[in-house]
């Protein structure tokens, strides 16, 4: 049985665009604009261009869950991560789903993999199925702007997660990726390491671009010269680590002796050639990951890396968007944002065996 309607929505969404809106707005009948947004039925292209060009500029989102319209509360929440096999993400759903599912709040999980124009694809999926609010890793720092736009527009409460976008308010829980590249690479030149790689990610990602950037810094810090050829941007997968590897051991001998990775699952892709090609870590090349990942720990040379505490960070993501929810943080209330602190975990793969 359907509740009554609340006098008043429950959360401060603005009012929603309704077919009867569009319909008035193109001098058209519900009937008419209702064939023109399915795409079922005779609708004249010209007029089906007109309707979806209206409902655009309108905001209208179609409503797929007609049983909670009454309710105005679906009890779900949209997560976006890049992908479920990447490195720290399952992690951090499981921190998600331990604050949410106790809420009574159930999970709509979807992966960009950083693809942009996916990432905006499943975000208006999520916002048709009326979610309560959304938890999403921007795919890139510069595109995902129109992706938080669009959420914004609809007045859906959201947390960033993991990464940021630049000058963009907004709620957001991340760890401290320059810190972590630094102290990464400043343990490798203690380590007696002069020429240090680094294979880094997309340059648009922003934790990509915090780590690249705590490696120059850190290279400057102990006094040892930055070569931009010594930076090679690659993927965020093992594969991608492989592949960055075999360039850069073709042709010209190795003058490289470390390797500081964007994250464990390339490290582990370099540390597959680096073997396939008789080199030896960390006797012919020192390496370091970034993540903490399991896999860093029970490799055949285990794997020196910063350790993030991904399970926390979408603890604290998830609480912060169920006190926006529920307005125990009010609307008014200024962005929050959290940097979760990381470890370096020094293992086999960065010790000298002789200084």
């Amino acid at each position: 049985m359907l509740s009554k309607p609340d006098p008043a929505p429950s959360r401060n969404r603005p009012s929603q665009v309704s077919l009867h809106d569009i319909a008035r707005v193109c001098s058209l009948s519900v009937m008419t604009v209702s064939r023109a947004l399915s795409g079922k039925g005779a609708v004249h292209p010209k007029t089906r261009e007109r309707v979806l060009s209206a409902a655009r500029k309108m905001n209208y989102v179609p409503n797929r869950l007609a049983t909670n319209f009454w309710r105005q509360k679906t009890h779900s929440v949209g997560v976006l991560i890049p992908d479920i096999e990447h490195s720290i993400f399952p992690a951090v759903v499981r921190g998600i789903e331990s604050v949410l599912s106790g809420a009574n709040y159930h999970l709509y999980l979807s992966c960009s993999y950083d693809n942009p124009q996916r990432e905006q694809e499943e975000i208006q999926a999520m916002l048709e199925r009326r979610v309560d609010g959304i938890l999403l890793v921007p795919s890139s720092m510069k595109e995902s702007v129109a992706t938080v736009a669009r959420i914004r527009t609809l007045g859906c409460p959201f947390v960033l997660l993991d990464r940021l976008i630049p000058d963009l308010e907004a709620d957001a829980v991340t760890v401290d990726d320059y810190a972590g590249a630094f102290a990464a690479v400043t343990h490798l030149a203690k380590q007696g390491y002069r020429r240090i790689l680094h294979l880094a990610g997309p340059a648009d990602i922003w934790t990509c671009a915090e780590r690249e950037r705590g490696y120059r810094a850190a290279l400057e810090k102990a006094g040892l010269e930055f070569r931009p050829g010594d930076v090679v941007h690659t993927g965020l997968s093992v594969e991608d680590g492989e592949t960055a590897m075999v360039r850069i051991l073709d042709g010209a001998p190795l003058q490289a002796d470390a390797v500081f990775c964007v994250n464990d699952p390339v490290a582990v892709g370099a540390f597959k050639t680096l073997r396939k090609c008789g080199l030896r870590v960390p006797t012919d090349l020192g390496l370091v990951g970034f993540s903490g990942t399991l896999e860093s720990e029970i490799m055949e040379t285990p794997l020196t890396t910063v350790r993030q505490e991904a399970r926390l960070i979408g603890q604290r993501a998830a609480q912060i968007l169920l006190s926006r929810m529920t307005g125990e943080i009010s609307s008014g209330r200024p962005p929050v944002l959290e940097v979760v602190p990381t470890t370096l975990l020094v293992r086999e793969s960065s010790l000298r065996k002789t200084q």
